[in-house]
């Protein structure tokens, strides 16, 4: 019960209560539901736009270097070998880029597929990132070409100097695999 859970982290000083007024000072525009304050002050927007045959999904976080936002993406090419669109399991990972994080341009393909035989042949999604040591880790899922149901996913990393790239893939991927011990 998430009810329960809040009020046992609250009790034990795990989190810091605000109050309506305090919150709705804070926050433009809140509201309370059955004693719980809930910032509503949100604006869905288009953020590139729609292109028929194109999926575009699985945001990164998005990051400010400099002057300008940086995001990444899973995209989808509906077209030859791209048996099962809108699916994310074909995706490459795309970066746009923002200079107010309201209108977005897209900037072109970060990382593609691996080889045919990899084990990110078939796509590589779900992106996000981390900035250390003043370079950039790009972290991804991928999966092999001969992907079916009970093939797992993997996790990759790239790393580039900039946010822009160019991102290179690290030697040693995948960083990560599902252990073979189904009980873990």
């Amino acid at each position: 019960d998430v009810a329960a859970r809040m009020k046992a982290r609250l009790r034990d000083g795990q989190l810091k209560p605000r109050t309506a007024p305090a919150l709705r000072a804070a926050t433009p525009a809140a509201a309370t539901d059955g004693g719980a304050v809930c910032p509503v002050d949100f604006t869905y927007r288009v953020a590139i736009g729609r292109e028929p045959g194109v999926t575009r999904r699985d945001p990164s976080d998005v990051i400010k270097a400099g002057d300008t936002y940086h995001l990444w993406y899973s995209k989808v090419t509906k077209g030859p070998g791209v048996t099962d669109y809108p699916s994310g399991y074909a995706a490459d990972i795309w970066h746009a880029t923002s200079p107010d994080g309201k209108q977005w341009t897209e900037r072109g393909e970060a990382i593609g597929k691996g080889a045919a035989d990899a084990w990110d042949g078939r796509g590589v999604f779900t992106p996000n990132l981390l900035r250390f040591g003043g370079k950039y880790y790009l972290y991804y899922t991928g999966v092999a070409a001969n992907h079916d149901a009970s093939t797992p996913t993997k996790i990759g990393l790239s790393v580039a100097d900039a946010p822009e790239g160019p991102w290179v893939k690290y030697s040693g991927n995948p960083i990560l695999t599902p252990s073979e011990d189904a009980a873990r």
